[in-house]
């Protein structure tokens, strides 16, 4: 089924339970520029592009909780939503997350990635996140080898708390990525420096189904 959004521009709120979404295409949603919350719980999404979510301009919350079919984000996903607040993309079988994902959200202060099948991050990933306050990354595959040594380093230097708990190498299973990192020596006394100098400088982070629901609110009636 199809369902024609483009007369819904009052509503602020998108909700679609437990059904099968073929796909998003490019600036189908465009119209709805008074949206603040979008969420799908449950069910399937087929691909998404990067301008699945184009002209959301007043989007504060997206949640996605729901299993990709592509497992890959699509680059530049978040582009031009700097007001977002807090993206859940929990229980979505996403396996890589493009270096460009979160560029420009500097209001961003929620990041729920948890349960996943992510192994790692690519460096800079939180580079422009400068708000974020709590980042869910627990219960994914985490592969704890010096690329992923900056995650480490992020969180100590921001005081972001993240709960990474290692699936590989063997000798690591079950213990934290710091502990982890620590053994491996992956940054020395100069590159240590470096991550703390780029940090406090504030310009670099080193390192079908059986039911259906939508729901629209508005404050405009």
């Amino acid at each position: 089924k199809q369902y024609n959004l483009s007369l819904k521009n009052a509503f602020n709120y998108f909700q679609c339970s437990n059904y099968t979404i073929l796909g998003i295409a490019s600036n189908s949603l465009a119209n709805l520029t008074s949206l603040k919350e979008f969420n799908v719980n449950g069910g399937i999404i087929g691909p998404l592009t990067s301008d699945s979510f184009a002209g959301l301009d007043s989007l504060r919350k997206l949640i996605i909780e729901a299993d990709f079919l592509d497992t890959t984000l699509p680059s530049g996903l978040f582009t031009g939503h700097p007001l977002l607040e807090e993206i859940d993309l929990q229980t979505a079988g996403i396996t890589s997350i493009p270096a460009d994902t979160f560029t420009g959200l500097d209001q961003l202060s929620t990041l729920d990635l948890r349960e996943n099948g992510l192994t790692t991050l690519p460096e800079g990933l939180f580079q422009s996140l400068t708000s974020l306050t709590t980042v869910e990354l627990g219960t994914n595959a985490w592969n704890c080898t010096c690329d992923l040594a900056w995650l480490a380093t992020w969180s100590l230097y921001t005081g972001v708390s993240i709960d990474v708990d290692c699936s590989s190498p063997s000798q690591f299973v079950g213990t934290t990525l710091s502990r982890a990192v620590a053994s491996l020596g992956c940054l020395d006394s100069e590159g240590l420096f470096s991550s703390l100098y780029y940090i406090l400088n504030k310009t670099y982070y080193v390192t079908s189904s059986p039911s259906f629901e939508v729901i629209f609110y508005s404050t405009n009636l």
